[in-house]
């Protein structure tokens, strides 16, 4: 099997994000739980002051070859995010007004701030008016290495993963 959810507890990753001139847009901390090939991710958002402003809360369970993301409705209901399989896509259209389209590319070596990395590589396809289309790198354990805006009507952004939040000084 070409996946790694290992049982690790919790981690927490910290990421920035820059505009189109390198400028801090924000600072963003994952913290990540793995349970028996579920991942628990609570995204932290902070201003380029690095104060607090938000928080999200998301859910993955692989089965086999497919990532799928679990709502916290009534019935735990799950959606298929990606399939890790070359050139398949996976549209989501619960749990958010906009829809996309993930579209699986293979494995590739990507490089961050903090190193180079092995990732599965996806490109996200927001679908409807906007036509927000980003590239997006994940870890063997299914943490995000990278975004980066491709094209659509949006500001460009770029995310990376750093080694520590000592980077964000």
């Amino acid at each position: 099997m070409l996946i790694n959810c290992k049982n690790d507890n919790e981690k927490s990753y910290y990421y920035i994000q820059y505009s189109d001139d390198n400028i801090i847009e924000r600072y963003i901390e994952k913290i990540v739980k793995n349970d028996n090939n579920t991942l628990s991710i609570e995204t932290k958002y902070y201003n380029n002051g690095k104060v607090f402003i938000k928080s999200d809360f998301e859910q993955f369970r692989l089965e086999g070859y497919k990532l799928f993301r679990i709502f916290n409705d009534q019935n735990k209901s799950k959606e298929v995010y990606l399939v890790l399989d070359s050139d398949s896509c996976a549209t989501q259209t619960k749990g958010t007004p906009i829809e996309f389209e993930n579209c699986y590319k293979g494995k590739v070596n990507v490089e961050t701030n903090s190193k180079n990395e092995i990732a599965h590589f996806f490109i996200r396809s927001q679908l409807g008016v906007d036509g927000v289309k980003s590239k997006v790198f994940l870890d063997s354990n299914f943490v995000l290495i990278k975004e980066e805006f491709v094209s659509g009507y949006c500001p460009y952004y770029r995310i990376e993963k750093l080694t520590d939040k000592k980077s964000w000084q």
